[in-house]
């Protein structure tokens, strides 16, 4: 019986050290690819495992889908409202709805960070950084929890490389 328990385990730390490396494999931007927005003058990069899937009818932003279910929602807006805290607000409460909660928050005066669990229990990351002008643009990276070994540490990659282009 200890020996089914030791290859047991030694299976599952195969597997987490794969896993590991699979993140670390994917967090190098060098097979990334580029997303750029020209009505809100912005750009992003994305991990190739994202399937682009087509710039929306206004061309306001873009949507990219993983096969295990990930998605990133990328989006230029106009700021109705030029308080961007107020937009930070909105957006946040929106993420995470009547049952979601928010665990991290960092407010800046020209971006904003926001993560925490979704409404379906999703861990969402949203990135909001203010543009020139009325605009601002919101990147939402949401993953299963399951996943969060392989899209944590690709988040920071996401946001690092959300800029203005004008």
């Amino acid at each position: 019986m200890k020996m089914v328990y030791c290859f047991v385990w030694m299976i599952i730390g195969m597997l987490f050290i794969n896993n590991r490396g699979i993140a670390k494999e994917i967090s190098s931007t060098n097979q990334w690819h580029l997303y750029y927005n020209s009505r809100f003058h912005y750009q992003i990069c994305y991990p190739p495992m994202m399937i682009p899937q087509g710039e929306s009818d206004n061309g306001d932003g873009q949507l990219f889908i993983a096969k295990d279910g990930a998605i990133i929602r990328v989006y230029g807006s106009y700021r109705l409202d030029q308080d961007f805290s107020k937009n930070v607000t909105e957006i946040s409460q929106w993420m995470v709805g009547g049952k979601g909660r928010i665990a991290y928050r960092s407010y800046h005066p020209q971006w904003a960070v926001v993560s925490g669990y979704d409404k379906e229990g999703k861990i969402f990351y949203t990135k909001l950084l203010k543009g020139t002008e009325d605009r601002i643009t919101v990147v939402v990276l949401t993953y299963s929890a399951k996943l969060k070994f392989i899209y944590n540490p690709l988040s920071a990659t996401i946001a690092s490389c959300l800029k203005n282009t004008e």
